[in-house]
């Protein structure tokens, strides 16, 4: 029987995120299973994920997230692994899950986790009480790039283990592998939820139209993303006026994007822009761009094969960074951008780069990671602390128990991979 590995609290908005893990189990032989709401995951099918047919999916059909837990705990007498995806999750109810196999905790928010010393109401100390519990029982947290590993050891915030896994994969065959062509006007893009508080987009529009201005080339901007508040749709609203005033061709969405129309305007694009604040804050803790918190931009340059223009508190992974530029202020933002509008062998030498980075994501790569990391200390039988937490005192029973238990539930409906697909010829 093949191990089995379960994905929970899925979100809409991180496919890219479970995608090459999903891809990188399959590829060393596990099965993948989704517990999911079936309106996620009719969203998840609108926007083109068609990595979900190569998974099992488990439908969640009842109320609140005390019973989603109560519902995957169930579930996870069948599993081997179960990775969690927790951003805004409920503390109390996740102080209270208890899965029955190791538990995989994914992180992207760190301070909102792991930060030290709340101060405040008693409410405030409780929760960080909770939070530390829940970290403790599990089997190993995964970020998303090694700044955050390296903060979290510095701030001593956890010893235990930490797997690092980017939020994207590159193929080798695919869309992120064809030629770019130099095409006119060119193209910048922004990829990303429109979020007033976690971009400056008026320092790249107005940088952008120094290309027209200066050059008198034709230009386009590209934000590719739909606004995720009122005050979000004001900002777009305002941005198209600018981008009119100043002769910018600005490319905008007010509804969500699917992957299909994501994938062609990122394959017009030529390079990436994010300019970011230093921080932003996260409930009641502030999250640090490039330490705590890592922007979904290298993931787009992860999969397209783009260099990109970031602010330079977006510290890129080491892997990454001959392909990105940074800059502190606006005045050097303009100059980067004019020099890559203007010299398309400046602009050939970033994309080649950029390309050849990118051979470093691909899901063969991210499967070797994952069988060093994971797969390898599981079948030592390494960090056993989740045995605490479930009803057999021995270790190879629980394991033989959850391994072959199949529990049909009231509340959930399964969906099988097909069987080309979960024999690995798919």
């Amino acid at each position: 029987m093949a191990p089995r590995v379960g994905f929970a609290q899925l979100i809409l908005g991180h496919q890219n995120y479970y995608e090459p893990l999903v891809l990188a189990y399959r590829l060393l032989g596990w099965d993948c299973v989704l517990f999911i709401r079936p309106e996620l995951e009719r969203r998840f099918r609108e926007i083109g994920c068609q990595w979900l047919d190569t998974v099992e999916i488990v439908q969640f059909k009842g109320r609140g997230v005390d019973e989603y837990h109560r519902f995957v705990e169930d579930e996870s007498r069948s599993l081997d692994l179960l990775i969690y995806d927790e951003v805004y999750g409920d503390v109390d109810s996740l102080f209270r899950f208890r899965p029955s196999c190791p538990l995989i905790l994914s992180l992207h928010d760190v301070n909102r986790w792991l930060q030290k010393g709340s101060t405040g109401c008693i409410s405030a100390w409780k929760n960080e009480y909770r939070r530390r519990c829940v970290v403790r029982r599990a089997y190993c947290l995964q970020v998303l790039s090694g700044e955050q590993v390296n903060y979290i050891h510095q701030k001593k915030l956890y010893s235990g283990k930490i797997f690092t896994c980017a939020a994207g994969h590159y193929e080798e065959v695919g869309t992120s592998n064809h030629p770019r062509r130099h095409t006119r006007p060119v193209t910048f893009s922004i990829p990303g939820s429109v979020h007033p508080l976690k971009r400056n987009y008026e320092s790249v529009v107005d940088s952008v139209a120094g290309i027209r201005d200066n050059l008198g080339q034709p230009v386009r901007l590209a934000i590719l993303g739909a606004p995720c508040s009122e005050k979000g749709h004001a900002l777009l609203g305002r941005l198209r006026e600018t981008a009119s005033l100043k002769g910018v061709e600005l490319v905008s969405y007010d509804l969500f994007i699917d992957e299909d129309e994501f994938g062609r305007r990122m394959m017009e694009t030529d390079v990436l822009v994010g300019d970011f604040p230093d921080f932003f804050r996260s409930g009641h803790t502030l999250e640090y761009y490039g330490q705590t918190k890592v922007t979904g931009i290298f993931a787009n340059q992860i999969r397209y094969a783009l260099p990109a223009v970031l602010s330079a508190t977006c510290k890129p992974n080491p892997l990454l960074a001959s392909s990105t530029v940074t800059f502190h202020d606006s005045t050097v933002l303009r100059r980067i951008v004019e020099r890559f509008a203007a010299d398309p062998r400046y602009l050939d030498m970033y994309q080649e780069k950029a390309r050849m980075n990118s051979r470093y994501f691909t899901v063969e790569r991210i499967a070797e990671r994952i069988r060093e990391s994971i797969v390898e200390s599981l079948e030592r039988g390494i960090f056993r602390k989740f045995s605490l937490d479930v009803t057999s005192d021995k270790p190879a029973e629980r394991r033989s128990g959850y391994r072959d238990a199949r529990r049909s539930l009231s509340a959930g409906t399964r969906t099988a991979a097909p069987s080309s697909c979960i024999s690995g010829e798919g």
